[in-house]
């Protein structure tokens, strides 16, 4: 019987940077953050679905249990975001030491093949319904290749993706558990190679498929939180609200991220509401319309109904987690004043505040070499926390600080009970309509 590890290598929590990394682990009105990434490793556990039953599969996820080098296995595969590969490659040097083959993939697999077949035996660079039964059957047959590559992403039929293996993780004490409905997403920001790694098309599953995938979550893990992880998750509009009245029949909590164009739908925004949506994180990115229009046209058309919009979202019960970028070309210290005051005059459920990354497989990155502004620093800093490039108009420590202050301000005592009333408000006008 053939033995694979599947691996998530530990990266950093939060920031690498001591200060931040600290508060943002230890401040608790931060902890729906800390949740929000205390999931599992979806595609592992697909990889795991895509293996055939006769082998056996151990599922090792190093940010809640060490790995045992001691122990042997045939295969080894591990699934790395960027600022995780360092330790991946690490992880894959120990086994390969021990004359164990080593698999890499995940998103910094696909968008860097190449730096990643310098330490590994066999790279993945893709969607892995297409590109794992293809090497097992080859690793089965004694002859594989170093790269499994898609020729065009983003042409994976959505429908032929298999239930990933919950039952692997029961012993894993996870806040949330993922689904994953769709790849894909129609908004192309700057600074996102999401459309590089999933391909420009938005694709997606039945609503059967994940209704089913949803009673399977049950089943294994009664009373978690679901996390829709798709990027952009009600792309399509009434095959969403159909699949909302059948998730309101299997009384779930759930978060998902989506855009802002929900509340253009109040109909869309109430099923939400009726089937158990919690919050949603929503990409704002900036209050500055100047900065916007560099990241996105289409968020900076929606720039000016921000406010109302959020209003009306939080006005059917479900909080808003406002996700946002600082440090971009317009932001200095007048943008940090104007985005302090929109976040307490929208009285965000939460907000979530990152600094510009320039990821690899993003125009942003090719924008920050070429004007002679990436700061040279490992992948293991690629966070979203960390300064990675020299801003326009403050140094990379204020910058730095800026976000600290954005933090500390939200989660002051003073604004945390006054969105609490606002939240107690809330409920009281939705019991008497």
């Amino acid at each position: 019987m053939p033995r694979l590890a599947l691996i998530s290598p530990k990266g950093a929590d939060f920031a690498r940077d001591g200060s931040l990394s600290e508060f943002l682990q230890n401040e608790p009105r931060m902890r729906n953050i800390r949740n929000l990434w205390n999931s599992p490793n979806l595609g592992l556990l697909t990889i795991a679905a895509l293996t055939p039953s006769h082998w056996d599969i151990e599922y090792i996820d190093e940010h809640l249990r060490a790995i045992d080098f001691d122990r042997q296995y045939d295969i080894v595969g591990i699934s790395c975001m960027t600022q995780q590969i360092e330790r991946g490659y690490e992880i894959a040097r120990i086994f390969q030491q021990k004359g164990i083959l080593t698999v890499i993939g995940g998103i910094h697999a696909t968008v860097c093949p190449e730096e990643v077949a310098e330490v590994a035996d066999v790279v993945v660079a893709g969607e892995a319904e297409l590109l794992w039964p293809m090497f097992i059957q080859d690793w089965e047959s004694g002859k594989f290749k170093r790269i499994y590559k898609e020729g065009n992403p983003g042409r994976l039929d959505m429908r032929i993706s298999p239930f990933p293996r919950y039952d692997i993780i029961k012993d894993y004490n996870y806040s949330t558990i993922t689904v994953h409905t769709s790849r894909g997403c129609p908004h192309d920001c700057s600074f996102c190679a999401a459309s590089r790694v999933y391909g420009p098309v938005y694709r997606r599953k039945t609503n059967e498929q994940i209704i089913s995938e949803l009673i399977l979550i049950k089943e294994h893990f009664e009373n978690k939180y679901v996390l829709f992880g798709d990027d952009n998750i009600f792309v399509s509009r009434e095959e969403s609200k159909s699949l909302l009245r059948e998730i309101k029949k299997l009384n779930i909590r759930w978060v998902a991220q989506t855009d802002i164009s929900i509340a253009d739908d109040m109909e869309l925004v109430q099923l939400m509401a009726d089937s158990g949506c919690q919050w949603v994180v929503i990409g704002l990115e900036s209050v500055s319309r100047k900065s916007l229009e560099k990241v996105n046209k289409w968020k900076t058309k929606q720039h000016e109904n921000y406010k109302e919009s959020i209003n009306k979202i939080q006005g059917k019960g479900i909080g808003v987690m406002g996700a946002f970028v600082f440090g971009l070309d317009y932001d200095d210290e007048s943008v940090l004043e104007d985005t302090i005051q929109f976040i307490e005059e929208c009285n965000f459920y939460g907000i979530h505040v990152t600094t510009p990354t320039p990821f690899p497989g993003a125009r942003f990155r090719n924008m920050m070499i070429d004007e002679g502004r990436l700061l040279d620093l490992p992948w293991s800093y690629y966070t979203h926390w960390d300064v990675l490039i020299q801003p326009k108009h403050m140094s990379s420590e204020e910058l730095h600080d800026c976000i600290v202050k954005i933090y500390k301000t939200f989660t002051a005592e003073e604004n945390v009970n006054r969105r609490f009333q606002m939240f107690i408000q809330r409920q009281r006008n939705l019991i008497q309509s």
